[in-house]
């Protein structure tokens, strides 16, 4: 009896919330998470040839983000700011949003000013703790996109 009243909640909550599973890309698609992006072995920040932003998904409530972000510098243009962003943690659902909260402590960065850090690049640890949201969409509400596949081991975002 327990099991089966186990099996119909885990199939209510499946249906109310169901998981997510995949990665997307920013439009370069140079970016992706996973050992290209981040060794933790060697505790290294792999830099891409081009940047972006990148979301990796699991079915079983995780997430993870590499994101490569290059900054001008209006005043010197060979001095471009670059920050090279790695985190994971679990994703929920809650009211209408996707809720990702990272592990603290546990994310890296690296933040490199080539005109300000002598050559050498500031690598952390990062204690960022902070819940991301954003707000879930039912892709049928958009003609444009609903009549399309999506392969989200390959779709882009853009």
């Amino acid at each position: 009896m327990f099991f089966l009243l186990l099996c119909i909640f885990s199939t209510f909550i499946h249906a109310i919330q169901p998981p997510i599973e995949g990665t997307w890309q920013s439009q370069s698609g140079k970016v992706i998470t996973g050992s290209q992006f981040f060794d933790p072995k060697k505790e290294l920040l792999i830099e891409p040839t081009l940047p972006g932003i990148s979301y990796t998904f699991t079915a079983n409530g995780h997430w993870e983000s590499a994101q490569y972000i290059i900054t001008a510098n209006n005043k010197n243009h060979s001095c471009p700011q670059a920050v090279l962003l790695w985190q994971h943690g679990r994703y929920v659902f809650k009211k209408g949003k996707l809720i990702l909260r990272p592990i603290e402590y546990d994310g890296r960065q690296l933040i490199s000013d080539p005109c300000l850090d002598n050559g050498i690049s500031e690598y952390k640890g990062l204690s960022y703790g902070e819940e991301e949201t954003a707000d879930v969409v039912n892709a049928a509400e958009f003609d444009d996109v609903a009549d399309r596949p999506c392969d989200f081991e390959k779709e882009t975002i853009y």
